[in-house]
């Protein structure tokens, strides 16, 4: 039996990540062998920037992999809630690498391309040093910093712009519909990837099967803008004549500063035999699978 504890339990990321660790006939062996048992704590079970409360959670529920989706992830908000932000996304991270240590359990820490600049124009490799430009970065690379130091068994997982999870993302109008007339507005001023999240589950149960430890960069292949990104959905979801404009972030009214380009480079995960698929067609299967739906 492999206990997995999943925090933020009631978000997107998470309730993929419980689905498919509770599916008939799940193996994560060689590394992880036995049955998966899940333990999901929301925000109302186990706050993660309370160490007392993460403290409690390890002594009852004695986890061998946690699963640390808990954060304030709203780019924006972090910047009006910077205190809150490093509260959770640091500070809720050292405390759960330090339980780790002590009971050596591996912990996964989702993070971001945000931690890096745009300055590179080409894709970012785990060996770049990173500089993010938002708080919402600062604080990912500090809760970063703060797992490879206190959880000896860590995997660190950079992403994109995730979507295809219950809740929050930024397809979602797209995929629900928009009133006649209504018009979307995408961002043309930031490159980054479209990721699908099964397949980003994909590759962490890859990595876990593996016992894989470190930092590795986990997105669909190739580059677009959440504009470019957007027009090709309202070509593959049941949603039509979906009208779709180009926005700048500067002229949104938006705080937080986002990088020009923030393409990550997967070869590392290529290398260790797990290759993600093109974004254009990660997204044409999401469509299908919404059509049918």
């Amino acid at each position: 039996m492999v206990r997995f504890l999943v925090t933020g339990a009631r978000g997107g990321l998470a309730r993929v990540l419980i689905e498919r660790l509770r599916a008939p006939g799940l193996s994560l062996e060689p590394a992880l062998t036995g049955p998966v048992e899940v333990i999901a704590l929301g925000r109302e079970d186990l706050d993660i920037a309370r160490h007392e409360e993460v403290e409690r959670a390890f002594v009852e529920h004695r986890p061998e992999v946690v699963l640390n989706t808990a954060g304030l992830t709203q780019v924006d908000l972090c910047e009006s809630y910077q205190w809150e932000a490093y509260l959770v996304n640091r500070d809720g991270a050292e405390h759960l690498g330090r339980a780790c240590g002590r009971s050596n359990a591996a912990l996964v820490y989702f993070s971001t391309d945000l931690v890096f600049d745009g300055s590179k124009r080409a894709p970012y490799t785990e060996e770049d040093p990173p500089n993010p430009l938002s708080v919402y970065g600062d604080t990912k690379l500090a809760g970063e910093l703060i797992v490879m130091k206190s959880a000896p068994r860590h995997l660190i997982l950079r992403t994109g712009w995730l979507y295809g999870q219950p809740g929050r993302h930024f397809l979602k109008a797209v995929q629900e519909g928009v009133k006649e007339g209504e018009v979307l507005f995408g961002y043309d001023d930031h490159i980054s990837q479209p990721t699908h999240v099964h397949d980003f589950v994909d590759a962490l149960f890859f990595l876990l099967s593996r016992g894989a430890g470190g930092t590795y960069h986990v997105a669909n292949a190739g580059e677009a803008t959440q504009f470019r990104a957007l027009r090709q959905a309202a070509d593959y979801l049941p949603q039509k004549n979906v009208e779709v404009q180009p926005v700048h972030h500067q002229n949104d009214g938006r705080q937080a500063i986002r990088p020009r380009y923030s393409v990550l480079a997967c070869g590392k995960l290529e290398r260790a035999g797990f290759k993600m698929r093109p974004w254009e067609e990660a997204l044409r299967a999401y469509g299908e699978t919404a059509r049918r739906s």
